[in-house]
């Protein structure tokens, strides 16, 4: 949803903040959508080493 949704109503922000706070997060991970075929995941964090935490919020 950080990439690719529209949000129609959300007159107090509140999920528009959460967005942009995980937006926020997932650029300061590095991470990077990575397309097969006709889906797309999140390689979250593309330096992980065994054991790494990787905390989103």
């Amino acid at each position: 949803m950080t990439e690719d949704a529209r949000i129609l109503h959300d007159p107090d922000r509140c999920l528009g903040s959460v967005l942009d706070s995980l937006r926020a997060r997932l650029t300061a991970l590095g991470s990077r959508r990575i397309w097969r075929g006709d889906a797309w995941y999140w390689d979250l964090k593309p330096d992980y080493k065994w054991g790494d935490v990787i905390e989103l919020f």
